[in-house]
């Protein structure tokens, strides 16, 4: 239950050592002798992250022929060859031979390394054919799957958000998630450029604003898919022409950061800020550690508990049966499950009511595992970030135990609702505190829906939860 993630960039230079054929007929053919010393230290790297509680997600950057036109893509080539059929079908070959080291880690290295949180498939590759480069994702992602069904793999959205998150819908079923990566910057166009920062900010936390509209929408279809929206690269950058004028640079760096913090919490299973540090200090958009000494990012985000708190407290299961008692009584009378009933009781059909209460409450234990598993194990709160494949999951388990339906919707969207009220009525103040540094001014309260308390920000003005989750970033290698 990590909730600090690392995203490793890498090229598929760095796998020579694992395979030398992989580098034949590329650009970098005949620098084996160059590049394979890398797999070593890569290993190194998540063997250190997993030493300190960090999982890693390792990110094809790299791929044989291109598959962008920056020079982050493996040359300073302007050509993109990506698309070629041996190109891709090595590339293919290369991520089969890092999954199937990755496995080899966990059963034969000593100590055993079961960190790695994912695998994405391609760092924003920029296609010819979107048709072609969704046909190249299907096939790699089912040869993935036999070597190791259970990983996460991500792929990226080409900022084409909506059309992506479709086409994860329309993959076969599997018992682990598909998840999306969507960049979010704001200082590179000729509009960015020409906004100003706290217009960038403004439009980020209006909820009717085109952005928060497509991170609602997408997060609710990858949510039905047992998928999940990751933001995998994001940062405080803003250039210069969006900070003129008598303002504080500071401040209104610190509320642009504030309100994709708040947005990603939100819609979010996680995120990366790009980069950890830079190779000289000071710049306090692109430089995570310059961020938080700046306090443009603040050094806490998320549920943590406060000092002093009681690992083993004979009071917790009584606070639990009240919290629960509560929840279940608003939720029947004025919240999801009384609205659900009423609501469809004005549309005739037929509905299976008596499934609310079996995803209500197993959604509510779902949440309650992780807040104890915190408690008993670290200072910061677990809290169930992928929601759409824990769902998804549950409600196949309840209809093989309890028959299968066309309305085990219901069972699903109870679990959901659960899951997103458990911290905002657990009121257990003997453990927990609150914290919330920039982000007070940024929380506003929602009348309860689907969308209600969604993002750690709310629970924790609901709750009076310290604030903390350890924040994820890249780091580029």
């Amino acid at each position: 239950m990590l909730s600090t993630g690392l995203c490793l960039q890498i090229g598929y230079y760095h796998l020579c050592g694992l395979d030398r054929s992989l580098l034949s007929g590329t650009d970098f053919h005949g620098l084996d002798n160059v590049f394979e010393g890398a797999w070593i230290r890569l290993v190194r790297a998540v063997e250190t992250a997993q030493f300190h509680g960090i999982g890693v997600l390792l990110d094809l950057h790299s791929a044989p022929g291109k598959q962008n036109q920056d020079s982050h893509s493996g040359t300073s080539s302007s050509q993109v060859l990506f698309a070629n059929r041996s190109n891709l079908e090595l590339t293919i070959r290369v991520l089969r031979t890092l999954l199937s080291a990755v496995r080899s880690l966990r059963s034969e290295h000593d100590p055993p390394i079961s960190n790695v949180i994912g695998i994405e498939l391609l760092n924003e590759p920029k296609p010819s054919s979107h048709s072609t480069l969704k046909d190249w994702y299907g096939k790699a992602i089912k040869q993935l799957r036999t070597i190791d069904p259970g990983i996460p793999i991500y792929i990226s959205d080409c900022w084409m958000s909506d059309d992506y998150a479709h086409f994860v819908k329309s993959l076969p079923e599997s018992t682990a998630p598909v998840c999306l990566d969507h960049h979010l910057y704001r200082c590179f166009t000729s509009e960015d450029i020409s906004t100003p920062a706290a217009q960038h900010s403004t439009s980020l936390m209006d909820p009717n604003a085109p952005m928060p509209q497509t991170f609602a929408r997408v997060a609710g279809i990858l949510e039905d898919a047992g998928g999940a929206l990751v933001v995998g690269e994001w940062s405080g950058a803003l250039n210069p022409g969006s900070l003129q004028g008598p303002i504080d640079e500071r401040e209104e760096r610190a509320r642009y950061v504030a309100a994709q913090l708040a947005l990603f919490e939100q819609h979010c299973a996680g995120w990366f800020f790009w980069t950890y540090k830079k190779q000289y200090r000071g710049d306090q958009g692109w430089s995570f550690r310059d961020a938080v000494e700046a306090g443009v990012f603040p050094d806490r985000v998320g549920v943590y508990l406060k000092k002093n708190a009681p690992v083993h407290d004979p009071d917790r299961v009584g606070r639990k049966a009240a919290a629960l008692e509560r929840a279940t009584a608003f939720v029947s009378q004025d919240g999801f499950g009384g609205q659900h009933a009423a609501y469809w009781a004005r549309h005739p059909g037929h509905y299976e009511h008596w499934r609310l209460s079996k995803g209500y409450d197993q959604g509510w234990e779902d949440a309650y595992r992780y807040l104890l598993h915190s408690v008993a194990n670290q200072p910061v709160v677990s809290e169930l970030g992928f929601r759409g494949p824990w769902k998804k999951n549950w409600v196949r388990e309840h209809g093989i135990e309890n028959g299968f339906s066309n309305n085990l919707w219901e069972y699903g969207k109870a679990w959901f609702s659960s899951t997103l009220l458990f911290l905002a009525n657990l009121f257990d103040s003997v453990w927990a505190d609150t914290k919330f540094g920039l982000f007070q001014s940024m929380v506003m309260c929602k009348p309860f829906a689907m969308q209600a308390l969604t993002s750690s920000l709310r629970i924790a003005e609901a709750c009076d939860l310290r604030s903390s989750h350890t924040p994820c970033f890249a780091m580029e290698m």
